[in-house]
């Protein structure tokens, strides 16, 4: 439980560093942004401002002149082979140019003194001594033993913090890690569910995890503060590790502008969030309240809660994301609109059959045509129906197969459903059999339905009952018709009510003709089993009449 308490305030001190830095950041934003940007384009050497041109010269523009000003100048103070010389100035009809021996650096025209409200030639001398003292102050800091000993100080120090984070540090983050993973939940966390959250959830793994990440950002950063220290001792990469800072400092001013400007549509989401979660909640206790029977809705089927609530899930989500639309992270671009316009057409195009499938399923729940676990016959597929979706319908056969049916080809098809009518009436089961002549029909009828009684599943109640459904050529056709409450034995019941038959016909000595037997009795034994013969019998030998 202890070691706890350092995490969580190693955390609340991280959370009120970055909360001061946020605000410190937005409050050196705002002073920026109250600060008015001055005319011009500015020439800048070693990451230093200068002076502003106003104006183009020769067919350039002001902008084209900073930067061919910055390149001379970078030449000269920068350029380890640059040349010898000094500044000079030189007064020409309409205009003062500044020269390094006899390299051209910059022109100071009349209308860049205009620009400054300074006489041409006062500015020119302004300029050509702010030229000099700068480029010999870069000539003179260029190159010097102590910064080569800075950077390998700095390269020593950047090489030891590695060393220290990646290797003690990680190690012992691991182990603590790994502490952690091994303390038993109930030490560690209170409530019912606390020990089978941490024991469901991976803790070592993602724990482990976040020090490697933690561990990368680190050293993603402690690189990028080494590269900028180590560039900003040398003239020649100054400029480039400050320009490098300053686009990583707008970036994030750009970013956190963003996520500050997003926030009150990010309450939005919230509110949106909460109360579609609370609506959801509040559909599912009805729901499921009617489905126990301790509330009831008139004409609303209980059965019916499961399969509603599902659809009142997705339509609340549907019209969720319809109101959160709006508010989404780029929602109003273009781009975004383009790439929703392409999904959603996609979708509809292959979808149709999905969209149909769906349709069905919604009708045929609220028709009633089955439940689960239902025996039923769709189409080609008998069996009971093991699971109802909105896509499709699955069945289970004797056999243990299971079908999936889509819903639309169930809605198109006959659906024979032998569980409906046996929970209250019972389903008839039937069978036909044919018996000759020679028998009383009677007596027939007797030994069906007594064959029906012995069979286990069928009822009492209701009677079986025989219909005599033909009169054929060799024999009459009787149809035993008896009453079950259990179709799902189906199967089990015919067979066991076959059996019986049997038995009962052979031990009454009545033959069974089906399918068209034609007795022949002149030299032919009875069509019964051996044992429900009588004793000593023979079969008659063939007969001869003399006329």
């Amino acid at each position: 439980m202890n070691s706890t308490v350092p995490v969580r305030r190693l955390g609340l001190a991280a959370i009120a560093l970055v909360l001061a830095l946020s605000a410190a950041f937005v409050i050196c934003t705002n002073a920026g942004a109250q600060t008015a940007e001055p005319a011009g384009v500015p020439v800048r050497l070693d990451g230093k401002e200068l002076f502003r041109l106003h104006t183009g010269i020769d067919q350039k523009s002001a902008d084209e002149r900073a930067r061919l000003v910055e390149d001379r100048l970078y030449d000269l103070a920068l350029n380890p082979f640059r040349p010898s010389g000094d500044f000079a100035l030189r007064e020409l009809e309409g205009r003062s140019e500044i020269h390094f021996g006899d390299r051209f650096v910059i022109a100071v025209t009349d209308a860049d003194a205009a620009a400054e409200a300074r006489p041409r030639s006062e500015l020119a001398a302004a300029r050509l001594e702010l030229l000099r003292n700068e480029v010999a102050a870069r000539r003179a800091d260029y190159w010097r033993p102590k910064r080569l000993a800075v950077s390998f100080l700095a390269t020593a120090a950047f090489s030891a913090a590695m060393w220290f984070v990646v290797g003690f540090v990680r190690r012992r983050l691991a182990a603590y890690a790994g502490k952690l993973a091994a303390e038993r939940p109930e030490d560690m966390q209170t409530g019912p569910a606390a020990p089978d959250l941490m024991h469901r959830f991976p803790i070592r793994p993602f724990l482990a995890k976040l020090v490697r990440g933690s561990r990368t950002l680190f050293l993603l950063a402690s690189i990028g503060i080494w590269l900028f220290v180590v560039m900003s001792f040398f003239p020649r990469s100054r400029f480039v590790a400050v320009d490098l800072l300053d686009r990583l400092l707008d970036v994030l001013a750009t970013v956190w502008k963003a996520l500050a400007g997003y926030i009150p549509n990010l309450m939005f989401l919230v509110v949106i969030g909460v109360i579609t979660y609370l609506v959801i909640r509040l559909a599912r206790f009805i729901f499921g309240e009617v489905a126990r029977g301790t509330l009831s809705l008139p004409g609303f089927d209980p059965e019916w809660s499961e399969p509603t609530s599902k659809i009142a899930v997705f339509l609340i989500l549907a019209l969720s994301a319809v109101m959160a639309f709006p508010y989404l992270p780029g929602s109003q671009s273009h781009a975004f609109q383009a790439v929703s316009l392409f999904l959603g057409l996609l979708i509809s195009l292959s979808s149709s059959s999905a969209i149909s499938n769906i349709i069905a399923g919604v009708i045929l729940t609220y028709t009633g045509a089955f439940r689960l676990g239902d025996r039923v016959r769709i189409a080609e597929a008998f069996g009971d129906v093991v699971d109802k979706t909105l896509l499709v319908t699955r069945i289970r056969t004797a056999k243990n197969v299971d079908i999936a049916i889509p819903n639309a080809l169930v809605l198109s098809s006959h659906i024979v459903n032998y569980s409906h009518a046996a929970r209250d009436a019972g389903l008839i089961l039937h069978t036909t059999v044919t018996i000759g002549y020679d028998a009383a029909w009677r007596q027939v009828h007797e030994l069906l339905v007594a064959a029906a009684l012995s069979t286990n599943g069928i009822l009492d109640d209701p009677a079986p009952f025989v219909l005599q459904t033909s009169l054929d050529d060799f024999f009459v056709s009787y149809e035993i018709n008896a009453f079950t409450r259990n179709p799902g034995r189906m199967m089990l019941i015919y067979a066991e009510l076959h059996q019986n038959i049997q038995d009962r016909f052979n031990e009454a000595g009545v033959e069974i003709m089906s399918p068209h037997f034609a007795a022949l009795r002149d030299g032919n034994a009875a069509a019964r089993p051996a044992s429900s013969l009588p004793d000593g019998y023979e079969a008659p030998g063939f007969r001869i009449v003399e006329k």
